[in-house]
Parts: C-alpha cells; sequence; structure tokens
C-alpha cells in the first residue's frame, strides 16, 4: 500500500521539523509544508496530499479555519487541526469546517499516531459509505427510469384499450345489425325454400321419368349399332351417367356411383368380358394401373376379401344398369 502523503501548513519551523520528525517515524509521507495558506492552496494542487496538518492560528490574510473550509469544498482534503490554544471560542470556529481532529502543542508523536489513524479511519468509513450512497443512488435512478418506462407503457396500453373498446363497441353495434339482418335473409330464405320444395319433387319426378323414358331407349339403340362399336365403352359410360342422375334424382343411388370415370370405363370392360392385358391396351394404361383400377374396384364395391367373382357381380343389372 503507498505510504499516505501529508502536508503540514505550519508558520513556526520548529514545529514543522518536530511534525516531519514524527509522520516519517510513523510511516507517512511528508509532500511539503506550507507558512500561510495561500502557499498551502499552491501546494494541494501541486502534490495532491491525502490529509493537511493546519495550523489554527496562521498568519496572513487566511487563519487556519478559513483555510480548511476552502480545503474541504475546493479539493475535499481532509484537515487536522495544530492548536496551542484551548479556547472555547476558537474550537466552536474551528468545529465549523468538519475538521478529521485536533493536535494539541506541543506535539507527542502518540497522540499524533492516534490522531491520525482515528482520521483516516473516518476518511475511509465516509468513502466507503460515499460509496455505498452513490449505488444506491445509481439503484434508485435506474428504478425510476424503469418505472418511469413503465408508466410510460402502461399510460400506452391504456390509450390502446380505451380505443379498443371504443373499435369492439362499434363493431358490437354492427354485429348487431348483421345479425339482424341474416335474420331476416334467413326468414326469406326458409320461405324461399318451403316454396321450391313443395315443386321439386314433381319437377324431379318428371325429369327422370323423361330420362328413363326418351334417353336411355335411345343410349341402347345406339350402343346396338354395329357402326358405332368402336364407341360401345363411352355409349355405356353415357348410359350409366343418366342412370345415375334418373337414380339421384329418385334417391335410388346405384353402387357404381362411388366409382371414378376411368373406374366406370374398366368396369364395363370387366362386365364385357376383356382381361386386363385386353383393357390396358385399349384404355392405353399400363397393367399395373388396370390392376391398381380392379382392386379398388372391389373395395369400393365391397368385395374385397371375398370369393364373389368381380364379372359376374359387374353383370348383374343392379350395379351398371
Amino acid at each position: 500500500m503507498p505510504k499516505r502523503r501529508i502536508l503540514i501548513v505550519e508558520d513556526e519551523i520548529v514545529v514543522v521539523r518536530g511534525l516531519e520528525d514524527a509522520l516519517c517515524s510513523l510511516g507517512y509521507t511528508v509532500c511539503g509544508f506550507a507558512p500561510s495558506g495561500e502557499k498551502a492552496l499552491s501546494l494541494v494542487e501541486q502534490e495532491k496530499p491525502h490529509l493537511a496538518l493546519v495550523d489554527v492560528q496562521l498568519r496572513g490574510k487566511m487563519d487556519g479555519t478559513e483555510l480548511a473550509i476552502v480545503l474541504s469544498k475546493r479539493s475535499h482534503i481532509p484537515v487536522v487541526f495544530i492548536t496551542a490554544f484551548s479556547n472555547p471560542e476558537i474550537v466552536e470556529r474551528a468545529k465549523l469546517s468538519g475538521p478529521y481532529g485536533y493536535i494539541v502543542k506541543p506535539v507527542r508523536e502518540s497522540q499524533l499516531k492516534v490522531c491520525l489513524e482515528l482520521a483516516f479511519e473516518r476518511i475511509k468509513e465516509e468513502r466507503e459509505r460515499t460509496a455505498v450512497d452513490r449505488s444506491y443512488l445509481k439503484t434508485i435512478e435506474q428504478l425510476r427510469e424503469q418505472l418511469a418506462e413503465r408508466v410510460e407503457g402502461l399510460e400506452g396500453a391504456s390509450r390502446k384499450l380505451l380505443r379498443a373498446e371504443g373499435a369492439l363497441h362499434d363493431y358490437r353495434l354492427k354485429l348487431d345489425s348483421v345479425q339482424q339482418e341474416l335474420a331476416d335473409l334467413r326468414g326469406a330464405f326458409l320461405a324461399l325454400v318451403r316454396q321450391m320444395e313443395r315443386s321439386r319433387e314433381d319437377v324431379e319426378q318428371e325429369i327422370a321419368a323423361s330420362i328413363r323414358g326418351r334417353i336411355l331407349p335411345i343410349l341402347r339403340e345406339l350402343e346396338a349399332a354395329p357402326s358405332l362399336d368402336r364407341h360401345k365403352t363411352e355409349l355405356e359410360m353415357l348410359f350409366l351417367c343418366m342412370s345415375h342422375i334418373s337414380s339421384g334424382i329418385s334417391r335410388e343411388i346405384p353402387w357404381s356411383a362411388a366409382l371414378s370415370t376411368t373406374e366406370l370405363r374398366v368396369a364395363i370392360l370387366i362386365r364385357n368380358g376383356l382381361t386386363s392385358e385386353e383393357i390396358a391396351k385399349q384404355l392405353h394404361l399400363s397393367l399395373d394401373t388396370v390392376k391398381t383400377h380392379r382392386r379398388n374396384i372391389r373395395k369400393k364395391l365391397n368385395l374385397r376379401n371375398t370369393d364373389t367373382n368381380l364379372i359376374t357381380y359387374l353383370k348383374d343389372s343392379s350395379v351398371l344398369r
């Protein structure tokens, strides 16, 4: 640890030499001495002492008490007074400067040792307390800033909430209006549905009868015409589609309605006795694709895991007729 530097402010050279010897004996460093307050202020700026030993009764314009006040305010240098007086008036005046101790002349080394140790201990405690206070102040300032940010955030959130409440109120009004319009539309729609249902069944029966009585016989005649053999599959598909339409109108859905267009073509060719290879060639499909369609047809007709022959089943008029 560096030696503590002490400035002596004393106008009696004999006292200065005695103090210098005692301080060096105690392990301190004397960084300078001044006979007046003005000289002391100049040395303080140059030497930066840790503490100043100041005679209360200095000669010149500035006495020891005035110097101590200046050192405390300007340079924050702690002061220990040296005095040959115990006059209460002088002591009370010296107290105003906040000294760190008093040493009465003639100065004894033991007295000086105790006084300086107490002074530096007080300095240490004050600096630690100051550091703690600064830490507390910094923490308080940070908390104040965080609180201000939080308050600002809450105020912003409150404003947004108020705007949202206003928007929600407007939305509810619009929603009530829309719900009323929907209720009116629903009533009108139900009335229209009831009116349409009264004639729908008659129209459906008439359409189904026309398909069965007029269109399907024509398709059968075309299917039997030798000149249209190469379109036989397409005619049977058309026949099935029209059958499905008439069945759908009459609400009698055949099993073949579950098959896709390609599956229907494959099913018709199977029913007509063609092998998988022949079907693949005619429909320009791969053999594996045809086999996949056969499996799907059996699955959709609920024939999987059964011994039912697919050709026999498809020739049943209730399936493809």
